[in-house]
């Protein structure tokens, strides 16, 4: 692995926790607005929510980045 790929690959471990922390509190907020119950209970659906949430985005851009390398790898069509 490259300087460079491993620099890109640190970062990306240092900013899953930013990520976590952000998609947290989108949950908390969405969660806390739409359901009721007991604290434990409210926890344990904004984790998974959470969770849930960080997948489909990072889902998201990987769904555009293989998009991106088809596109790049298609034959130029002809006139």
């Amino acid at each position: 692995m490259s300087t460079k790929d491993e620099q890109a690959y640190s970062q990306r471990l240092q900013n899953v926790p930013r990520d976590y922390q952000f998609w947290l509190n989108k949950a908390r907020e969405q969660v806390h607005a739409n359901f009721g119950g007991n604290e434990a209970e409210l926890q344990h659906l904004t984790i998974q929510a959470a969770h849930s949430l960080m997948l489909e985005h990072k889902l998201g851009e990987i769904e555009a980045s293989l998009f991106e390398i088809k596109n790049a790898l298609k034959p130029p069509t002809e006139g």
